[in-house]
C-alpha cells in the first residue's frame, strides 16, 4: 500500500477503536511465501481459520470478523463460527456483579490467565456454526484485464467460489471499504457512529464524495454505453 493508503487504513482503525469493535490490529502482514498453495482445496472455515492463526489481517473485530488490505484488494472475511463476546462472557459469569468492580479490578481480572483461560473455555463450549458472506474489492488498471461484459476495472466478489463480480464506479480506499462493510453489516453501529458523531461529516465525504471514479482515472476503463446502463455501485 502507498502512503494515503496507510492513511487511510489508520483513521479506520480509529475509528473501529472509538466504536468499541476492534480486537486486535495487525499493522502489516507477514505472508508465507505459500500463502497461496496454504488455502488451495481449503473450506472457507478452513481458510478463516488459517487467516487467524497466522496473522493475516489487519483488522480483528470483536466478532472474529477479518479485513485483509492488500494492495488494490480489499477482503473482508465473516466469521464462520459465531463466539461469544467479552461482555457476553462477563455477563454469564459475573451478571451485574461485574460493575461493582473497581475500574482496577476489572483490567486486573482482563489482563489474567484465569480470564484467559475461562473466556477461552467459554467460547468452546457455547460456540456455534452460523452463515457467513465474505466481500472482497478487486481494483485493476490493467486494460487487459479489463472486459466491459465481464470483468470491470473495480468489482465486488460477494459470497465464497463464485463468479460475482459487481461493478464498482470509485476507486475505493481502506476507510471507504471499511464503512462500507459496517454500514452494510453492521448498521446499529452505524447509526450510533452517526449520532455519536464519532463518523464526522468529514469522514463521510472520505467514503464516497473525495474517491476518484474510474473515468477520471483512466475513460477507457469504463464503458459509457453499457455498464453506465447496468446496476452498479457508486
Amino acid at each position: 500500500m502507498d502512503i494515503s493508503s496507510y492513511q487511510s487504513l489508520s483513521i479506520a482503525k480509529e475509528l473501529f477503536d472509538s466504536l468499541n469493535i476492534l480486537e486486535e490490529f495487525n499493522p502489516r502482514i507477514f505472508y508465507d511465501k505459500s500463502y497461496v498453495s496454504y488455502l488451495r482445496g481449503k473450506s472457507y472455515k478452513e481458510q478463516w481459520e488459517l487467516h487467524m492463526s497466522k496473522y493475516w489481517f489487519h483488522f480483528l473485530l470483536d466478532d472474529g470478523s477479518l479485513f485483509i488490505f492488500d494492495k488494490d484488494s480489499y477482503r473482508y472475511l465473516m466469521p464462520p463460527i459465531k463466539t461469544p463476546t467479552k461482555d457476553e462472557f462477563l455477563h454469564s459469569e459475573f451478571g451485574e456483579d461485574w460493575h461493582e468492580f473497581t475500574p482496577r479490578e476489572q483490567q486486573e481480572y482482563l489482563s489474567s490467565a484465569d480470564f484467559t483461560v475461562d473466556y477461552q473455555s467459554y467460547v468452546e463450549s457455547v460456540s456455534t456454526f452460523s452463515a457467513y458472506t465474505p466481500i472482497r474489492y478487486d481494483a485493476s488498471l490493467d486494460e487487459s484485464d479489463y472486459c466491459k461484459f465481464t470483468h470491470p476495472a473495480f468489482h465486488l466478489h460477494i459470497g465464497f467460489e463464485n463468479s460475482s463480480r459487481i461493478p464498482v464506479k470509485f476507486k475505493m480506499t481502506p476507510l471507504s471499504f471499511s464503512l462500507f462493510v459496517l454500514s452494510t453489516f453492521y448498521p446499529k453501529l452505524w447509526l450510533g457512529g452517526i449520532q455519536s458523531n464519532l463518523i464526522s461529516d468529514e469522514i463521510l465525504k472520505k467514503v464516497k464524495v473525495e474517491l476518484d471514479s474510474i473515468p477520471q482515472i483512466n475513460k477507457e476503463l469504463w464503458c459509457n454505453e453499457y455498464e453506465e446502463g447496468r446496476f452498479y455501485l457508486a
